[in-house]
C-alpha cells in the first residue's frame, strides 16, 4: 500500500501536529515532485540549522573538556588547598568525595586569575533549574567546612 500526498492531507486536516519526519520515510511519504518550493526550502534550512547544531553539541563537549583539563592543571599546582578542604571535612566527621567539575564557576574564574578555589559542596541540588533546592543541614556543614578551612 503506497501513502499518497493526498491520503495525508485528508488524514490531518484541521488538525496541528507538533512532529517534523526527518528520516528516510520523509522521503518516500513526499516525493520531490510534489513538494513545493517552500518545503523544500525550510528541508533545507532545518538540515542546515541540524548540521550546525551537531557542530555546536561537539564544540561544547570539547570546550568542557579544555576548561575541566585547565581547572585540574590549576588545583594540582596547588596540592595543598585540596588537602586543606580535605581535612576541613575530615575533622566534621563529613567524608569527602573528590568529583572533578568543569570551569564556568566563580571559582574556576578566580582560579584561573591565580587564586585556586576548588569548590565544595554547597547543600544545593538541581542548580540553575526549576527544581533547585537546598538542604539547610548541608548548607550548615558548608559553612563550618569553610571555617575549619580558614583555620587550617
Amino acid at each position: 500500500m503506497s501513502i499518497t500526498i493526498e491520503d495525508v492531507k485528508k488524514n490531518v486536516a484541521y488538525k496541528q501536529l507538533p512532529i517534523v519526519i526527518l528520516d528516510e520515510r520523509w522521503h518516500r511519504l513526499f516525493p520531490e515532485k510534489d513538494k513545493s518550493p517552500e518545503v523544500k526550502r525550510l528541508e533545507k534550512n532545518l538540515g542546515t540549522l541540524l548540521k550546525r547544531q551537531g557542530q555546536i553539541t561537539n564544540d561544547l563537549k570539547a570546550l568542557r573538556k579544555i576548561k575541566s583539563d585547565i581547572m585540574k592543571e590549576i588545583i594540582d599546582k596547588y596540592p595543598e588547598v585540596m588537602e586543606r578542604a580535605k581535612k576541613a571535612m575530615e575533622a566534621l566527621d563529613i567524608v569527602p568525595e573528590l568529583v572533578p567539575i568543569r570551569g564556568g564557576t566563580d571559582g574556576s574564574r578566580l582560579s584561573f586569575m591565580g587564586l585556586p578555589c576548588p569548590n565544595i559542596f554547597t547543600g544545593g541540588y538541581n542548580f540553575h533549574g526549576k527544581y533547585e533546592f537546598t538542604v539547610i543541614s548541608y548548607m550548615e556543614l558548608a559553612c563550618k567546612t569553610i571555617i575549619e578551612i580558614c583555620k587550617c
